[in-house]
Order: structure tokens, then C-alpha cells, then sequence
């Protein structure tokens, strides 16, 4: 298991190491990160700035400064390079802090004070258990995303295309294993864009992975995650057909909707003697917009799609990795909006309509029990 211990606030030696600035000063770990003031105290003339130093190791093992600006401005340290992780001690919070760096992507979680205040072992990758509801495909598909930064648009970037989508998605499995242990990246399938030039090899390949998932024992299973392109409905069974390959999918139909065109769908598949495709034991569809945005109802779609053609920049904050406060609601949508940012919620229920924000930020709302149409969004 890959699991790192990390350490508290609580005067452990690792928080004492010093931080070397270019001007001369020195301070701790902990006293920097104690509070956003010292945070801003310290590092804000710094920030993107080279010449910083841990004293953890003699010579001083290099560390750079960042900010973030979601849910509310900060900075935060980190290593300079990857290999630089590795030179820290093991007792030192920037020996950790790699992974958890905040980016573009940052959805409010207070991510290296939250870890050193942690008690707990944190796992570095999503360890998720097989259930009969299907709850866990949810769970992979919003880790992978947020950890592919997959649901944050930034309109300096050039839009997203299937390729790129699928590239990032099978770097994410990496860090997805079940609970024996077994990595998803070892029962993987995603369906290559088709081509003319390749149709041989991506036919091969769904081949391949239909003869791997042959039902012959409890073992004999894969998870499959493609694009919908139809949905067969006949009762309470449908057969989807899916973008970039031959193979169908049949599913059974209970209190799940069946996924729309576009969606992407995620399935834990075997493929049964006598049945043409591959049959789901368990499935999740997962809608997205046009840039590949995850959108959890069609008001949020509405809102998202707005935004897009606003070529607005935002995140799309998922419950699987939303670490805020847990009494704080998660929003719909966390607008980049000039040097704010502006948490955005869609109230779609009286409760929700009647529950008063808690969060000490610009937000916007729009109730949709009494506004059916889509409010002014911030100029």
C-alpha cells in the first residue's frame, strides 16, 4: 500500500526545519504556515522566485513558492522539482507536500495544513471497494477528473478533444486500486479515437479486452469507460452503443436513468457466453458539456455551457475530492473572476433556497424553484 505518514502542527521536528529566503531571513516550516497572514508575511514577495532553501539537508534542498487564488487567495510551498521531493527528509512536510500541491484545480481543500494537522495515514491513491450500487464508479470518475484537472476550464489552453481527455484518464488510474489491492490501470479499457488509418488495431484491441473479460469466474471482469453515442431502451434493459468501437454495452435499467448521447459511462463489465458485447455488472453514466466539464444536472449544464460561451475560466468543484469544511455546501461552480473568485450555487430545492451561505466570499446564486431561466452572470 502506498501510504505516506504525515506530520501534525504539534511542534514535530519535521515543522521546525527553516526555510532559507534570497534576502537572508529564516523561518520555520510551521511558523510560515500557522496562518494565512504568516503565509502572505513571508512568501508573497516570493512567489515563482528561485533561490529558496529547506535547511532539512546540508545544502539546503531547493523549494519553491505558489498561489492560489480558489476558494480564497494564499501561498503555499513546494518542492522545486520532482527529484527534489526525494532529497528532503522523510520527516519533512515538503517531502509530502508534491502531491498535494494546489493548481488551477484547487476546489478549497486547505491542502498541506490539512495534512500536517492530520492524526491519520493519507493515501495517495483512491482505494475504493465493489459495491452492488455502483456508488464507487461515481466515486473513480470525480477522482480521475479533479486529479487530471479535467473539471477546470482555462480559456489560455487549447480545447479539449478526446485524445487528450482519454491521455489523462489512464494517467489518473494509476492512482486508483481496489481494495485487494489490484490497480485499475490493470483492468482498464478506454477505446481509442477511431481512425481509418487504425481501424484494424482499435477493433483489435476491444477484441482483446471482450476475451480478457470472458465470463469464466468471479475474476474475469474489467471496467470499460467510453463515450455514449445511443442508447436501444426495451423495458428495463438497454443496449448503448459507444464512440470508437464495434463493441455494444447492455445494461440493466432500475432507479438510474439511462445515459444521453454524450455522456461518458464507466461500467465494471464481463463478457457473457452467447452475447454479442460486453454486459455491465455495475455502471455510472457521467455527463459532461462540450468541454468535457462534468455537469451533475441540466440546470448546472445550463450554467456551465453559459460560461463556456463566455470563455470564462472556472472550476467544476466534485464531492469525491471537495475537502472544504464539511458543513460548508459545495458550489455548482467556482467562477476565476478577475482577481476574485466567485463561488456560484444553483439551488434546486426550497432547502437549499432557504439555507443561508456560510462562505465569507463573493458568491452568486440562482434558485431555480422560482427562476426558470438562467440569472445575469457576473460582468
Amino acid at each position: 500500500m502506498n501510504k505516506k505518514t504525515l506530520t501534525k502542527v504539534s511542534g514535530d521536528a519535521g515543522l521546525d526545519y527553516k526555510i532559507h529566503f534570497p534576502d537572508g531571513t529564516r523561518a520555520t516550516i510551521q511558523n510560515i504556515l500557522s496562518s494565512i497572514e504568516n503565509r502572505r508575511r513571508y512568501l508573497q514577495n516570493f512567489h515563482k522566485a528561485s533561490g529558496l532553501t529547506c535547511d532539512c539537508q546540508t545544502p539546503g534542498v531547493p523549494v519553491r513558492v505558489g498561489r492560489r487564488q480558489i476558494p480564497s487567495e494564499t501561498y503555499y510551498l513546494y518542492p522545486a522539482t520532482h527529484a527534489d521531493r526525494l532529497r528532503h527528509k522523510e520527516d519533512c512536510p515538503l517531502r509530502t507536500a508534491d502531491h498535494q500541491r494546489p493548481g488551477p484545480h484547487e476546489q478549497g481543500a486547505e491542502t498541506l495544513d490539512k495534512t500536517l494537522e492530520s492524526e491519520a495515514e493519507e493515501s495517495t491513491d483512491l482505494v475504493v471497494h465493489i459495491e452492488a450500487s455502483g456508488a464507487y464508479l461515481t466515486k473513480m470518475m470525480e477522482w480521475m477528473w479533479s486529479t487530471s484537472l479535467l473539471n477546470a476550464r482555462n480559456p489560455k489552453y487549447a480545447p479539449r478533444d478526446y485524445d487528450a481527455v482519454r491521455k489523462k484518464l489512464l494517467q489518473a488510474a494509476a492512482t486508483v486500486r481496489f481494495t485487494n489491492d489490484e490497480r485499475l490501470t490493470e483492468k482498464w479499457w478506454m477505446p481509442q479515437r477511431f481512425t481509418k488509418g487504425k481501424k484494424v488495431e482499435i477493433n483489435q484491441a476491444a477484441r482483446t479486452f471482450a476475451e480478457q473479460v470472458a465470463e469464466q469466474g468471479p475474476d474475469r471482469w474489467g471496467v470499460m469507460i467510453a463515450k455514449v453515442r445511443a442508447a436501444r431502451i426495451q423495458k428495463k434493459q438497454a443496449t448503448i452503443s459507444l464512440a470508437h468501437t464495434m463493441l455494444d454495452l447492455h445494461i440493466t435499467i432500475d432507479t438510474a436513468t439511462a445515459p444521453k448521447p454524450g455522456d461518458i459511462i464507466i461500467a465494471r463489465v464481463c463478457k457473457r457466453a452467447g452475447e454479442s458485447g460486453l454486459t455491465a455488472l455495475e455502471w455510472a453514466a457521467f455527463p459532461v458539456t462540450e468541454a468535457w466539464i462534468p455537469a451533475l444536472s441540466e440546470h448546472e449544464r445550463t450554467l456551465l455551457s453559459a460560461l463556456e460561451e463566455r470563455n470564462a475560466s472556472y472550476v467544476k468543484p466534485l464531492p469525491t475530492t471537495w475537502h472544504v469544511n464539511e458543513d460548508i455546501r459545495v458550489p455548482n461552480c467556482i467562477l476565476r473572476h478577475h482577481e476574485h473568485s466567485i463561488w456560484m450555487f444553483i439551488d434546486e430545492t426550497q432547502d437549499q433556497a432557504d439555507q443561508p451561505l456560510k462562505a465569507q466570499r463573493k458568491t452568486w446564486r440562482w434558485n431555480t424553484t422560482q427562476f426558470s431561466t438562467l440569472p445575469e452572470l457576473p460582468n
